[in-house]
């Protein structure tokens, strides 16, 4: 998933860049919303956190850019979300009418980010295509016979911590839960599976704080979007050794 935090002050940014790493994500920055609609001409994000108070061009005045510039171009929709330090109905309205979808107070919990970018995920990222294929070429250079080697190691590993897991959360056992959680955090983030990585952290999370209210409901969107890239790696190679 491709994010874009734009935020003037560069401590907000490392820390907000802290906490997506934390939870697998890379992200690029943007001082202000000038510098961030530069960004979003060249680049689709898939994500924006829009920091509302900035020097040279604000937030409001950049998202009720970005939305003509969608809208003259027939673009889809980019999902932003608004980093203000006013926690007031009357600032959410202010952010909902400039053209943004959602907002976070700061300082931003790592909580409040996971569950933000759980929700707008599936709403963001093209589930057609599970893996993120740009990054899988990175880590391995362009080698098919690396990813087919890389994918299948984990296919085969999540699959024994998913049935762990499973075990593991209908017994209420929350060193293990957390445990097969955090790996396959990982290890899916690295491969570039953003959104398996999302639920699992927050299954992780959730075992950390021991309160598994939604984890049951949570591992079964986890084994949705593990099948989705299953079937999305067999057909994949397929058409790689077809050609």
């Amino acid at each position: 998933m491709k994010i874009l935090i734009v935020e003037d002050d560069v401590i907000n940014q490392q820390l907000i860049l802290n906490q997506l790493a934390l939870l697998g994500y890379r992200a690029d920055c943007a001082d202000n919303g000038s510098e961030a609609l530069t960004m979003l001409s060249r680049k689709s994000y898939d994500i924006v956190f829009m920091d509302c108070q900035m020097p040279v061009m604000d937030g409001y005045e950049a998202t009720q850019e970005l939305r003509r510039r969608e809208e003259s171009a027939l673009q889809q929709r980019t999902t932003v979300i608004a980093l203000t330090t006013y926690a007031l109905p009357e600032e959410r309205d202010k952010c909902l009418q400039s053209g943004m979808d959602d907002y976070l107070s700061k300082p931003i919990n790592l909580r409040d980010l996971q569950a933000s970018l759980q929700r707008w995920a599936s709403k963001s990222v093209n589930h057609d295509v599970p893996v993120d294929i740009k990054r899988l070429r990175e880590i391995t250079r362009g080698k098919i016979e690396v990813q087919q080697r890389l994918l299948e190691t984990f296919l085969e590993a999540a699959t024994e911590d998913l049935k762990v897991l499973k075990d593991a959360i209908a017994s209420g056992d929350y060193s293990t839960i957390e445990q097969k959680a955090h790996r396959l955090k990982g290890s899916s983030a690295n491969l570039g599976m953003p959104t398996i990585s999302a639920i699992a952290a927050t299954i992780e999370q959730q075992a950390g704080d021991k309160n598994l209210s939604q984890t049951a409901e949570l591992f079964v969107d986890l084994e949705r979007n593990f099948s989705q890239v299953q079937a999305f790696i067999k057909s994949y190679f397929y058409k790689k050794n077809m050609c």
